[in-house]
């Protein structure tokens, strides 16, 4: 080319139509990509966020002591919390087309064992509120069983049923439980430690004194 030759020269303001079309590429991929990133990060935030509301329902269901019933052909049971030191009670779901019997023992009681007992009263399917009192201390020794606010068993004890100390066998309920019909439902089994001199206690070896508070199907 020589200084006579005449230069062609783009018109002022005008880009080349290949360049225009890649900027148009990058600037909606550009765009594109943001959303991507966008929608990706406010799933992850919800799905962490879901993770920690699951975590708190999980710890607030057992500050509340709320009975959970996600299968009703199950037993489910969760203790409220106590209104005074050594309060018991329950929230009972028994499921229906089965009868079912509430039975308390004081004596006999073993960690694996269901003692014989005449003291027993029928419930019905359904929900229940179910609650133990126990006298343990003066002359009138006894162990009570409440159901849904009425009085449904009342055994009085003799001088030699005191106990020297209390512990327990079992299963707390602090949470709601669900467990299978094929089985008795134990609902609280607290045993009495043996006297042994001078005025100490031992747990027993044997079944023994306490109080055993169960729920059975009907045959």
């Amino acid at each position: 080319m020589t200084d006579s030759e005449p230069v062609a020269l783009a018109a002022p303001g005008i880009a080349p139509l290949h360049r225009r079309k890649f900027l148009q590429w990058n600037i909606a991929t550009l765009l594109l990509l943001m959303a991507v990133v966008g929608v990706w990060t406010a799933y992850f935030r919800m799905k962490s966020e879901a993770v920690r509301m699951d975590a708190e329902l999980d710890s607030l269901r057992e500050l509340a002591r709320e009975l959970l019933v996600n299968d009703p052909s199950q037993y489910a049971i969760v203790e409220r919390h106590e209104e005074w030191y050594g309060d018991h009670v329950w929230d009972v779901h028994l499921p229906e087309g089965d009868l079912y019997v509430l039975k308390l023992a004081t004596g006999e009681i073993d960690p694996k064992i269901f003692p014989e007992t005449e003291h027993m009263v029928d419930l019905a399917a359904g929900q229940h509120i179910i609650s133990l009192e126990k006298t343990l201390r003066g002359d009138h020794l006894s162990a009570r069983a409440i159901s849904d606010g009425r009085l449904a068993m009342h055994v009085s004890e003799s001088g030699d049923w005191i106990p020297s100390g209390v512990g327990a066998w079992g299963r707390y309920y602090n949470r709601s439980t669900q467990a299978p019909c094929d089985k008795p439902l134990e609902v609280i089994r607290l045993y009495f430690r043996k006297h042994v001199p001078p005025g100490t206690g031992m747990e027993p070896d044997e079944p023994y004194n306490g109080v055993f508070l169960w729920i059975e199907r009907k045959p």
